[in-house]
């Protein structure tokens, strides 16, 4: 075995002595942890913003039921935004010999 000098890219910020071993990390970490370099993505039906497109996408979603397909449970009148059935329908609808089926 050969011993290998590897090159190590630090951040000191405010305390924080994060270490990595690609540099492209350091701009991650920025973001992820002291929201620095990012480019906030606003609701526009209120105020909350968030890091990245997926994360506004979820938010309206729970928030707003913007894009979101309703599924409803077969054995009730119980609707989710989940795809989560089987949270759902084991509580809900335990019973012997008891089979899940998909939501509509």
């Amino acid at each position: 075995m050969h011993d290998i000098d590897v090159l190590w890219w630090f951040y000191d910020y405010e305390g924080c002595e994060f270490k990595t071993k690609l540099n492209g990390n350091i701009t991650t970490h920025k973001a992820n942890k002291h929201n620095i370099g990012i480019k906030w993505k606003q609701c526009p039906h209120c105020d909350h913003k968030a890091k990245s497109t997926g994360d506004l996408t979820q938010h309206k979603a729970m928030k707003h039921n913007v894009g979101v397909q309703w599924k409803q449970c077969p054995h009730c009148e119980h609707k989710s935004k989940k795809t989560g059935e089987q949270a759902h329908q084991e509580p809900a609808h335990a019973q012997v010999g008891f089979t899940i089926r998909s939501f509509n």
